[in-house]
């Protein structure tokens, strides 16, 4: 994996976006509260990254109520550190399960009485691609009130003769 500078905003809103076309037809609202944000660099892969927030959201969007369901997409910063949180207010993940959702192939007995559709490899690639940038993931959750992944990444600075509006890598 070849790893660059990457904007970790525009990879969230671009996940967003694509997260509020989906559920737009179960009326789940997307509330993306790092549209404005500036950007925050991290070294990484562009298209692991989407991988990993799509992943997330999409879960997010599957486990979540028709017309009541949101999930919020939010990040908070302090020197040298990012916190990015994708929180919903769905079916949340039993405690008996909380350390197995990573596991290739599980999936909670609730998970699958809800949406039978899945292969229970989404979350263990996202457990993949954070291990690979080097960052950590942190799971909350309780049954029927939602959960929230939050996935710490360790930042960079980009001198700004060097960030290049919207394109995927530089030199």
């Amino acid at each position: 994996m070849n790893l660059v500078p990457v904007d970790l905003i525009s990879v969230l809103c671009e996940e967003a976006r694509e997260g509020a076309l989906i559920g737009e037809s179960r009326k789940i609202k997307i509330i993306n509260l790092v549209e404005n944000h500036p950007p925050i660099y991290i070294m990484g892969s562009y298209d692991h990254l989407k991988t990993l927030f799509s992943n997330l959201i999409q879960n997010a969007i599957n486990y979540c109520p028709d017309n009541i369901g949101r999930v919020v997409i939010s990040v908070e910063t302090s020197p040298g550190k990012a916190e990015v949180a994708v929180q919903d207010n769905g079916i949340g993940i039993p405690k008996d399960a909380l350390d197995k959702i990573f596991d290739d192939h599980f999936r909670s007995k609730n998970a699958v009485a809800h949406h039978a559709g899945g292969t229970g490899l989404g979350l263990s690639i996202v457990k993949e691609i954070v291990v690979l940038h080097g960052a950590s993931i942190q799971v909350e959750s309780i049954v029927g009130r939602g959960s929230s992944f939050t996935v710490r990444f360790n930042t960079i600075e980009v001198p700004q003769e060097n960030i290049n509006y919207g394109k995927h890598t530089y030199n």
